[in-house]
This record gives structure tokens, sequence and C-alpha cells, in this order.
């Protein structure tokens, strides 16, 4: 296995909703196709977050991007989808790292807020 893997990655240790700034918690998430869909995160470590959507696992694609929002429309992030596992009809679980250096430095920002886990 590759260290810098996305599985590996998957590995480092991982910040639980609860413990994640409200801005990251509920989402708003657009896909490349333009569609759009309320979602969650369920956990994050420094590289990217977990999310969980009611849409097919067919729209979020691996190295597609994903915007997300939060619920104030405050900022958006572009994350490219490393992993996808599909929850049942019409729900799906997937990774999203930040690639870019903004976005990352973005994300690292909001994540400095999170309480300690």
């Amino acid at each position: 296995m590759k260290i810098n893997s996305p599985i590996s990655r998957r590995k480092a240790d991982r910040i639980g909703r609860q413990h994640l700034p409200a801005l990251l918690q509920s989402i708003i998430l657009t896909c490349e196709d333009g569609y759009k869909t309320p979602g969650f995160t369920y956990d994050a470590s420094v590289r990217g977050l977990g999310l969980s959507a009611p849409m097919s696992a067919v729209r979020a694609q691996v190295n597609s991007v994903i915007t997300i929002t939060p619920l104030d429309n405050s900022f958006q992030l572009h994350g490219t989808v490393v992993f996808v596992i599909a929850d049942g009809p019409g729900s799906c679980r997937f990774g999203v790292c930040f690639n870019r250096e903004s976005e990352e430095r973005r994300y690292q920002e909001l994540l400095a807020k999170t309480a300690e886990y």
C-alpha cells in the first residue's frame, strides 16, 4: 500500500462530528454537474472530511470535485472525492480531501476551531 494512498490517509486520527465546528457539521454539497443536496460530516482528519449524503454513489465519483458550503453560505471549500461507499438506495458515504493549498489552508483554519477530542 502506498504511504500517501487514500486508504492510508483514512487511517489518520479521526475527529468525531460532535467535536467539529458547527459550520462543518451540516452542509450543502454541490456536485460537478450542479446537483445540490444537504449532507453532513460524520468525521474529519487533518486532510479531509468523511461525508454522508442522500444521493446516489454515481454522483460522487472518485476524483470528482465536490463543493462544500455551510448552511449559512459563509464560505465554500472544493474537495476531491477519494472514496465512495454506497450506503443503501439513494445514499452514500464518501471521503473528500483538499489538495489545493488555498483550500487546505482554509480547511485547516476551520479545523483549528475544533474542540479538543
